[in-house]
């Protein structure tokens, strides 16, 4: 007996779907439709703020987000998403106080734990970022992003041989990471370890060969072998 598959109802579900599936316009037309009927309505100004971010419109990103706040101000994801337009705007501790407010108001999201620890890193915080990085692993223990983010914010601290771990560990989650791949192989740097060095880095080379970073950096690992006849061509490859 076969099961039919009957589409989402509703204008707010099949903007989701659209969002989820990618298809951005269907969920843009969707969530306006909604809006003329109802210019408060959170879940609406939500998904086309998210649409915004998605096609790179920051500034009509922040103008929906903040609605979404002002429509649902216990609304975590709100202040999430509103932090991360106002960071993409160059409004970097606005920013990362939306965030703290996601992070107040749902502390378990690992993805606003995330999102506030990579803000804290970047902002030079890493002792406060490796505290929210930590949380956010306990919820999302095999996410390749957070697992980058933790691994730097240990280095950072002082903590070298578990952000050694920590890289080892996003490397075997995802072995075609570049990231994973690259930070694992300055952390061995770190260690005196030139050797698993160069391997890490001409792994992440192949995964990347147009980035001039991880080619500088495999270059300069090979130099550091002294295998300088590998290295040269690297080093004008990153120059160029």
């Amino acid at each position: 007996m076969s099961v039919v598959k009957r589409r989402p109802e509703g204008p707010i579900a099949r903007a989701h779907v659209a969002l989820q599936s990618g298809k951005l316009r269907e969920a843009e037309v969707a969530c306006q439709q909604i809006l003329v009927q109802n210019p408060t309505h959170h879940g609406a100004l939500l998904m086309l703020g998210l649409v915004a971010i998605q096609t790179n419109n920051p500034k009509n990103a922040l103008r929906l987000f903040q609605r979404a706040v002002a429509s649902d101000p216990k609304s975590a994801d709100s202040y999430m998403n509103l932090g991360i337009a106002l960071r993409i705007l160059g409004k970097k501790p606005e920013g990362r106080e939306a965030m703290r407010q996601a992070v107040k108001l749902k502390p378990s999201s690992a993805q606003a734990q995330a999102n506030l620890g990579r803000a804290e890193l970047e902002d030079g915080d890493p002792l406060v970022a490796l505290k929210h990085l930590k949380k956010a692993t306990r919820s999302k223990p095999r996410s390749i992003n957070i697992l980058n983010a933790l691994g730097t914010a240990q280095m950072r601290v002082g903590q070298t041989a578990e952000g050694l771990r920590t890289f080892r560990k996003a490397v075997s989650v995802d072995p075609k990471n570049a990231d994973a791949r690259r930070n694992l192989g300055t952390a061995l740097v770190g260690f005196g370890d030139i050797s698993g060095a160069v391997d890490a880095f001409a792994k992440a080379h192949v995964l990347v060969p147009a980035d001039a970073k991880t080619t500088l950096h495999y270059a300069t690992a090979l130099a550091q072998a002294r295998r300088t006849h590998e290295a040269l061509p690297l080093f004008r490859k990153a120059l160029a």
